[in-house]
């Protein structure tokens, strides 16, 4: 009977250790992903934008991808207030970004752009609808700095993908990115709007 007893101890004991180190391990990462980008290396190299882009879940060339888009095109089509509205938009526009980042690194650079561009034209529709929410009346100050935010990020990453990017994508790229300048400027008129 003992030798039950023993060995369920240290079953359990191994599980507690388990359970620890990974609280342990979970807690560092998250620490260390709230403590921001790290430092710029050089003094001419740009900080990086503390903002993090969302998991994009399943990419473009996989089969299932039309039923997550149909998904999205169901949730877009329901959200009626505004506010929330642009916070699905700029939640779709960060997550094409991801997915067209990933699809590039994977050498599928026109799919990639093509995404991308996509999820840029989700930015102009956020920031249209936190207009029209601001004429209606209602507080878009979190909003727009989140847009703002957001924005700075898709240009920190279009300028990195741009860089690496085949040649046969970099036009759509340099599309993307003009989008997002164009974005950010109607995103600072936004904000000093009365």
């Amino acid at each position: 009977m003992e030798g039950k007893e023993e060995k369920m101890r240290k079953i359990f004991l191994g599980l507690l250790l388990m359970i620890f180190v990974s609280l342990i391990l979970g807690k560092t990462t998250l620490a260390a992903t709230q403590a921001g980008p790290l430092k710029a290396a050089s003094p001419t190299a740009q900080p990086k934008v503390n903002y993090s882009l969302p998991y994009p879940g399943i990419l473009p060339d996989h089969p299932l991808y039309s039923l997550k888009m149909l998904r999205d095109r169901l949730v877009d089509f329901l959200i009626r207030d505004p506010l929330k509205k642009a916070e699905f938009l700029i939640l779709m526009a960060d997550k094409r970004l991801g997915a067209g980042k990933t699809l590039i690194e994977s050498q599928k650079a026109d799919l990639g752009q093509t995404t991308i561009n996509k999820g840029e034209n989700y930015l102009l529709r956020a920031i249209e609808t936190a207009r029209l929410a601001k004429e209606q009346g209602k507080d878009t100050s979190g909003l727009t700095e989140k847009l703002e935010s957001s924005i700075a990020k898709h240009l920190e990453v279009l300028g990195e993908v741009l860089q690496k990017a085949p040649e046969q994508a970099k036009p759509g790229l340099q599309n993307a990115l003009k989008n997002s300048r164009k974005g950010y400027q109607r995103v600072l008129e936004l904000k000093t709007q009365k």
